[in-house]
């Protein structure tokens, strides 16, 4: 069978924002993905005391927000690859369309495009029109006017159908035929979602070779990057590794003056510790975070040492340096 198709722009973008319509806005799938979104909001921000705002509201609404990107780019992609078959000037697009036992042929002013069966989404009734859907993000419409009569649409319907099923065995596309755009709500798990994230960013740009699934994956990253500048602003997370440099100083100097029992003198560097303990943590988190990689500051003075940290600041003997916490200051070689 052999079809050819006048469309105008504006009889396809109606066509597509009735499909997007009843596909997309059902009132169901809507509870569902509130209730998805809830659930995301609640794991990302927990029960804590004053983060109402965030689970109930802030969350849910970038939620909200990505979903309805989301929903936009189901309709403009199709529709911007509508345009480029579409006469500039006119604004008609003309197409033919033909089917034989193993695909479809469509063949545009940009040249003949094969589609194998297994490659169209479904095929079904839109106002008046056959509705094409292909998982390139494609769509191809035909006025049912283009027909003799609802014998052969029903006849051409079915034939794509059994074509179809003669291919993936069912009318309904693998996980793995589809690029997997829902798996970026797990994007709303920090740290993990931005894992995801950057999966998607790859599958997007080497498997399926598509720009929404690479689009998706990148907004994946930058909410988890916002998330932990939101949540652990830089003066917070500053206060939780100097209390890291802290317990760990404490544990420093047992270890300085055990080594003073065991050879008879103090180290002249640190790293002389892990000759007997490599387990002795030497290094400064306060420091390490900035990118650098900065043991904590022992000096020997004579027969006894300063020992401490830079502090947030990461400039030594300032006022927020940090020294190790002793009871009986008389009872170790430190000096403060």
């Amino acid at each position: 069978m052999n079809i050819s198709v006048t469309l105008t722009k504006s009889e396809f973008q109606n066509v597509l924002l009735k499909h997007f319509i009843e596909t997309y806005f059902n009132y169901k799938r809507l509870i569902i993905v509130m209730f998805i979104f809830l659930l995301l909001s609640i794991q990302v921000g927990g029960f804590e005391e004053g983060k109402a705002f965030e689970i109930f509201i802030l969350y849910p609404l970038c939620g909200l927000i990505l979903y309805a990107l989301y929903l936009s780019m189901r309709f403009w992609i199709p529709f911007i690859k509508f345009k480029k078959i579409m006469d500039p000037k006119t604004l008609i697009a003309s197409y033919n369309v033909s089917n034989n036992v193993d695909n479809l042929k469509i063949e545009t002013i940009t040249g003949q495009k094969v589609v194998f069966w297994r490659k169209i989404i479904n095929i079904k009734k839109v106002k008046n029109h056959l509705f094409i859907s292909l998982l390139d993000n494609s769509t191809y419409i035909i006025p049912e006017s283009q027909f003799e009569d609802e014998a052969a649409i029903n006849d051409f319907v079915q034939s794509v159908k059994n074509g179809i099923i003669k291919t993936r065995g069912t009318l309904s596309v693998s996980i793995f035929l589809r690029p997997p755009y829902l798996l970026g709500l797990v994007c709303f798990i920090p740290l993990f979602g931005l894992i995801v994230g950057i999966v998607l960013v790859l599958l997007g740009l080497f498997y399926y070779k598509d720009k929404l699934l690479v689009l998706i994956g990148c907004l994946g990253v930058i909410f988890t990057i916002g998330y932990y500048k939101y949540t652990f602003p830089d003066s917070e997370r500053d206060k939780q590794f100097a209390k890291i440099s802290q317990m760990q100083l404490n544990s420093l100097i047992k270890d300085i003056e055990y080594y003073k029992l065991q050879n008879g003198n103090y180290p002249d560097k640190l790293e002389q510790l892990q000759n007997s303990n490599s387990m002795v943590i030497i290094y400064d988190p306060l420091q390490s975070k900035n990118g650098k990689s900065s043991k904590y500051n022992y000096i020997l003075v004579g027969d006894r040492y300063k020992l401490f940290s830079s502090g947030i600041d990461g400039i030594a003997n300032t006022k927020d340096d940090i020294s190790p916490e002793v009871e009986d200051i008389s009872k170790v070689g430190l000096i403060k």
